[in-house]
Parts: C-alpha cells; structure tokens; sequence
C-alpha cells in the first residue's frame, strides 16, 4: 500500500467553495466513479510557529495498492467526461502549483 498525500495553496477567499467544490463534486467521482480510498481531507486549522513561511492550507490524501494503480486510475480520471464537467466554470483556486508526495509505511506504521 502506498498513500499519496497532496497538499494545495487554494486562495484564502475561494476556500470555502474550493471545500465546498472538493466535497460535492470532485470527491464524489474519485471515490464513487473511480473506486478512489480517501484517507482524510483536511483544512489546516492552524499553526504551531514550526511551520515553513507559505505552508499548505488544505491537505489530502488516498491510498493505493501501489503507484502503477494511482497512476492508472488518475490517467482515467482526468480523461473522464465526468472530470471535465466537473471543473468547467470553476476560479482559480490555487495561488500556487499543489505538491504531492507518495508514502510507504515503516514495519512499526499501523497504516501500511
């Protein structure tokens, strides 16, 4: 199992509906359409002064069998009728390029 951890700079006066946009409409057809796992979803709630200077405001993730499996069903996604009617009409959420990370859990991890 690998889990692939996304993080996104959306525009503080878009969040609400970039939130409102993921959970009704885009999550429903990763998860439901394309059989994605949604490990969580999460708006940063705050900061304890550690963090880098410009840090991520909404962090997701999904877990795959392996990454030939998420590079498969993201392939399919984007080229989806469903994906394209999704996203048409919608702002500019992002003020800057997401980064994404793939995770492989350690013996110890619970989540593997």
């Amino acid at each position: 199992m690998i889990y692939e951890l996304r993080n996104y700079w959306v525009e503080p006066a878009l969040i609400e509906q970039y939130l409102d946009w993921a959970n009704n409409r885009a999550l429903p057809v990763i998860q439901g359409e394309f059989g994605g796992r949604l490990v969580g979803f999460w708006r940063v709630d705050g900061y304890d002064g550690t963090i880098e200077e410009d840090p991520p405001n909404v962090i997701w993730m999904l877990a795959w069998t392996d990454r030939a499996e998420r590079d498969r069903v993201w392939a399919e996604i984007r080229a989806s009728e469903s994906w394209v009617r999704i996203r048409e009409g919608i702002p500019t959420f992002h003020r800057r390029p997401g980064a994404v990370r793939f995770l492989a859990g350690i013996p110890r991890s619970p989540m593997q």
